[in-house]
């Protein structure tokens, strides 16, 4: 069983003892066990396999450098939350609404009218009450760390956010301004959604595989690359567990520029479509000192030969 059945287990107990007020009635909350004994019995196998394998050589040691290795993930109990919250819901919009920026904010601002209009609220209630508990076990083990939340790992979620949209676009039609023109409002952000899903490429922004493709063809044992290009791609190698390798030893950019003849620089993709951001700032000043020329590009990255090594 996948970690994510394991929450929707304890989401669904925790749903139903909360909906059947058993836990204010003894007599009751045996009842509520007695009719979910199976839905109990079933994250046991896995909770004893847990407890066996944390007491074997080296289990505690596999934890430690676990914990570090997610500690980006895990929400902080200090000052720095807000950070974390501003992170996290910027991948949720463009994980899961659109990886479009622009678009994902107008659709992470649909939802907005359910929190505001939640007690009048109908479509979908319960089964987002229930999908709000098995997203609350996840969040409640990791604030202990010991479940991450990261991109990758929170992509089963997209149905309770999907359902927010739903009801709240649901609540929006209610309005009067709106009810006249709700159907073809709904058809444009309909429409709209989808032209730019179309549009998307995997890995417009983050083509490591490319890239490293491209690497492996220099001539050369070593590549530089810049503090914003070495961020990403070791995000990349973190998101495929190291799926995708090169044989070049990466180096981090280095004012002498003497043990490479290549440089890999980050380039972003822009709000506006088919634009990037201008070289990074220590790319753009050896372009001026004309010391390096752009050779190669992929998505994400530009490919510079130093000049005259």
């Amino acid at each position: 069983m996948s970690n994510i059945g394991l929450f929707a287990c304890c989401g669904y107990l925790i749903y139903n003892l909360f909906k059947s007020n058993s836990f204010n009635n003894f007599s009751l909350f045996l009842k509520f066990i007695k009719n979910n004994i199976l839905t109990i019995l079933v994250p046991i196998p896995y909770v004893v396999y847990f407890l066996w394998f944390m007491k074997q050589k080296g289990a505690a040691e596999l934890k430690s450098y676990m914990v570090q290795y997610w500690s980006d993930t895990f929400i902080p109990l200090n000052s720095s939350i807000f950070k974390y919250l501003v992170f996290t819901i910027h991948g949720l919009w463009t994980s899961i609404f659109n990886a479009f920026e622009i678009w994902g904010v107008f659709m992470m601002l649909l939802i907005v009218p359910f929190f505001i209009f939640y007690r009048k609220q109908s479509l979908f209630k319960e089964e987002i009450l229930l999908l709000f508990c098995v997203v609350l076990v996840h969040l409640i083990l990791n604030v202990f760390q010991m479940y991450p939340f990261s991109d990758r790992l929170y992509l089963y979620i997209a149905p309770f956010f999907i359902l927010i949209l739903g009801s709240s676009l649901n609540t929006l039609s209610g309005f009067a301004i709106i009810k006249k023109h709700f159907q073809k409002i709904n058809i444009v952000i309909s429409i709209s959604t989808l032209f730019l899903y179309v549009l998307y490429i995997p890995s417009n922004d983050n083509n490591v595989c490319l890239l490293y493709k491209k690497l492996n063809n220099l001539e050369a044992n070593q590549v530089y690359v810049t503090g914003k290009s070495l961020e990403t791609i070791n995000s990349f190698d973190k998101f495929t567990d190291n799926k995708f390798t090169t044989n070049k030893k990466i180096l981090l950019l280095d004012t002498e520029l003497d043990k490479s003849s290549y440089i890999v620089s980050r380039v972003s993709k822009k709000l506006k479509l088919n634009s990037t951001s201008p070289p990074e700032s220590e790319i753009q000043n050896l372009i001026k000192s004309n010391r390096i020329k752009r050779i190669d590009q992929v998505n994400g990255y530009d490919i510079y030969e130093i000049k005259n090594r």
